[in-house]
């Protein structure tokens, strides 16, 4: 359906003269990256659900005085590890989408290739300074670009969080190795 849709747009785009062969031709590309990044969105929705759920039972497991100090800290690394990965999969998902909604638009509007080549770059600086090149377009939908923004917005959420990830981890098995270091120290006075 894809293909159809997307074949059928080229040869109507073209005809009319609104677009070259080559822009609709991209224009379907995005248009099917962005399915598939949809796709993926949905599963990592899924994997999310899982990992909280795994998540869960090593935070549990770590805050469980019964376990013993190096289950609980290898608890702690994993929910750690799991974290950072599904925060990291949220970055990439929404720096995608915002790159290709982006792409998408400066397509439509005729922009310069210098700044197809910024968005293209795909890093969250350079579709930040090619949304604010874009917004001062004159015949720019803002409302379509608000939607990239919440795109941006979520990636740079996840990605502050994920940096905290290593550090919060860190402090939590330092806590527990201090709790472990006092039981001993308690025990020896004794």
């Amino acid at each position: 359906l894809v293909d159809l849709f997307t074949n059928g747009l080229v040869d109507i785009l073209d005809t009319l003269g609104i677009s070259s062969k080559a822009t609709a031709e991209e224009f379907g590309n995005i248009t099917e990256k962005l399915d598939d990044l949809e796709d993926a969105e949905k599963d990592a929705a899924i994997a999310m659900a899982e990992s909280n759920r795994k998540l869960q039972e090593a935070r549990e497991i770590a805050g469980d005085a019964n376990v013993p100090i190096k289950e609980r800290i290898a608890a702690l690394k994993l929910a750690g590890k799991i974290e950072k990965e599904e925060l990291d999969k949220m970055v990439k998902i929404n720096q995608e989408k915002a790159q290709l909604e982006l792409k998408r638009i400066a397509l439509e509007l005729g922009a310069r290739s210098e700044l197809i080549a910024k968005i293209k770059e795909g890093s969250l600086e350079s579709l930040k300074a090619a949304r604010a090149e874009l917004m001062l377009l004159p015949q720019i939908n803002k409302e379509k670009i608000r939607s990239i923004d919440a795109l941006i917005i979520a990636a740079e959420d996840a990605g502050a969080k994920s940096a905290k990830v290593g550090k919060k981890t860190q402090s939590a098995i330092t806590s527990l190795e201090k709790e472990e270091e006092g039981k001993r120290e308690a025990i020896r006075k004794e």
